[in-house]
């Protein structure tokens, strides 16, 4: 963040500045993926039980 924006970044919410990250969208859709990934495969290999955090393994 320059130095001429210091006061936005302490002032915004953190989500208002992710959004002005490089590659945004982009890195949206690999934390899809790898959180897609981790339904499908890694939870469902070692049994963690996901849907306390409320997901629903029958959706994907």
């Amino acid at each position: 963040m320059e130095k001429v924006k210091e006061e936005q970044f302490y002032l915004s919410p953190i989500g208002d500045l992710q959004k002005e990250y490089k590659n945004y969208e982009q890195l949206c859709r690999d934390f899809t993926k790898i959180n897609e990934f981790f339904i499908d495969k890694v939870a469902v290999e070692f049994e963690i039980n996901i849907v306390k955090w409320g997901i629903d393994q029958s959706d994907s």
